[in-house]
């Protein structure tokens, strides 16, 4: 995020963009304008969104033509559209926020014997509730007050003889403890590697495994889902119907589940072709597309500069270059300004050496100005690969040598992320040197890799 930026457009770079969208329409409704200055100054300035890459100035005779530049006035309508905003999320988190008031207002109704009201709060409700566009732990969590009061409302106006249903409050109850459980195991399992359901301190995982197993068709798509992704180790078929769950059934996962779910899954992939099953390198790729098809990637509107390398690495490794060179393209403006064009060139010298543009390649390199330390080492592992298709003895030898130094000192790396950089640096050198016909023991290097 540019924090030279002022804070109202900060914020407004954090709105993803159906949320801008929304914000648009709130700016134009005649309920919350007061000062139509604002509204203007929104208008020049929401075509600069995400970046906001503004010159205040040019904005501002725009408004006033001819009018000297005034800071103060242009503070004031900054200030004006903050508020503005302020209030657009506000009003976001009250609309979230129903099925919390109307919870309470039940319980403030149900406590006083307010028996019509409650009654017709309940049939609020249950509207609410069947417009919720996910059954998640929330929905699930919701469906259970809203039988606890039912039956509380029913024990009042009827009293204890009433027949009573309390079927939907037990589903919605075990519907509810079942996602939460199996999603925090998945969590605990994928970042740990520490749980797993045959464990011996699995506890009462195992039975919910058992019970799932066993009514598995009958169940919400988000308790499946959590199952199979538990179960990725057991059988390949958990995978293979996890993957058609989620592209069948995407949009009725909320957003935070299906990045989550997808996450889960890109973990497993990654793993299995470490293992050497490489048809799950495509399986990756899909799994991204399947993000960036349905907007759960991003942070706010922007992508970051890991989820960018790590689709441009998958589709170039899998052969697919116009699509690739589309993607870096089209999400460049998604990368956070600081790093956008040390990210975006890099990307692009990556696709080029793939094509064997190896002096294209280059001159993207060297407008590599910003790199995290992970990029770097992708940078210099580019080089090396560059400079070993194209011969450059010198630079190669140099490089190899520096970066090895550079691996050493990392102190953030793990023993094996460190043994691999320096092997892939060791063997580089090794086989470019039989290759310019300084060494000949390729059996020996090929026996020691």
């Amino acid at each position: 995020m540019n924090n030279k930026l002022p804070k109202v457009f900060r914020l407004l770079q954090q709105l993803e963009t159906e949320e801008f969208e929304q914000f648009d329409r709130f700016v134009h409704s005649p309920y919350f304008i007061t000062h139509r200055d604002t509204v203007k100054f929104f208008d020049l300035t929401k075509p600069y969104y995400p970046d906001f890459e503004i010159s205040f100035q040019k904005i501002y005779q725009e408004l006033y033509p001819g009018q000297p530049y005034e800071d103060v006035q242009m503070r004031t309508l900054r200030k004006y559209l903050f508020k503005l905003l302020l209030k657009f999320l506000s009003q976001q988190e009250m609309e979230l926020a129903q099925r919390e008031t109307n919870t309470a207002l039940l319980r403030n109704l149900a406590r006083r014997e307010l028996h019509t009201l409650t009654k017709r709060e309940l049939e609020r409700g249950d509207e609410l509730l069947a417009t919720y566009p996910h059954q998640n732990s929330i929905y699930f969590q919701h469906a259970i007050e809203l039988e606890e009061m039912r039956y509380n409302y029913r024990l009042q106006t009827e009293g204890r003889l009433a027949p009573q249903d309390l079927q939907p409050f037990m589903e919605s109850l075990d519907h509810y403890f079942i996602t939460e459980k199996l999603s925090f195991a998945c969590t605990i399992h994928y970042a740990t590697g520490l749980l797993s359901w045959q464990h011996p301190t699995a506890g009462l995982l195992k039975g919910i495994i058992a019970y799932v197993k066993d009514h598995l068709e009958r169940l919400p798509y988000i308790i499946q889902a959590y199952f199979h992704v538990l179960n990725f180790e057991q059988t390949s078929d958990h995978y293979h119907r996890f993957k058609q769950l989620i592209q069948q059934q995407a949009s009725n996962f909320s957003p935070e589940d299906l990045v989550n779910l997808c996450i889960f899954a890109i973990n497993f992939c990654n793993r299995q072709h470490r293992k050497g099953h490489k048809e799950f390198l495509r399986e990756m790729f899909e799994l991204y597309q399947l993000m960036l098809e349905y907007n759960v990637i991003f942070e706010g509107s922007m992508l970051s500069t890991n989820n960018y390398k790590n689709i441009t690495t998958l589709g170039l490794r899998l052969g697919e270059y116009d699509w690739t060179e589309s993607f870096i393209h089209t999400y460049k403006d998604r990368i956070e300004q600081q790093y956008r064009d040390g990210v975006f060139h890099y990307n692009l010298a990556h696709l080029c050496s793939y094509r064997k543009e190896y002096s294209k390649a280059l001159r993207y390199l060297m407008q590599v100005e910003f790199i995290d330390p992970f990029y770097r080492i992708s940078y210099n592992l580019l080089l090396l690969k560059i400079y070993y298709e194209c011969r450059e003895i010198e630079p190669l030898l140099s490089l190899c040598g520096t970066f090895r130094t550079y691996i050493r000192r990392r102190k953030v790396m793990t023993d094996a992320q460190k043994e691999a950089y320096l092997n892939f640096a060791r063997f580089t050198r090794a086989l470019f040197l039989i290759k310019i016909r300084r060494k000949h023991s390729l059996n020996k290097v090929t026996h020691q890799i």
